[in-house]
């Protein structure tokens, strides 16, 4: 079911920001480079969510996702505290960078 939705909803948005693209550039403007990229982005996992959809239905699909998948490894350490660090940095720096020129005119 979900991943159903995944292919509805995706290909929905890949095909809005394509057309999106294809009147911006109709049109002359400079935007269609960000809906282009947009649509290749959303695109990406309409493609990946009907491949997956279809490999459990035939063997061929089977192999598809398999090869896509490659193959699966216990879970290795993650350290949590550097990307606790790193959000707390970042969330600091977007502080600051908010809050500094409010101050300091």
């Amino acid at each position: 079911m979900w991943t159903g939705l995944v292919i509805l909803f995706m290909g929905i948005f890949t095909g809005m920001s394509f057309y999106m693209a294809f009147l911006g550039l109709r049109t002359g403007e400079d935007s269609w480079y960000f809906f282009a990229a947009s649509g290749l982005f959303c695109a990406m996992f309409f493609i990946i969510a009907i491949v997956r959809f279809f490999a459990k239905k035939s063997a061929f699909g089977d192999r598809i996702g398999r090869t896509i998948a490659g193959d699966s490894r216990p879970v290795s350490f993650v350290p949590h505290w550097f990307m606790m660090a790193a959000l707390t940095l970042a969330g600091i720096a977007l502080l600051a960078a908010i809050l500094i020129p409010r101050f300091f005119r």
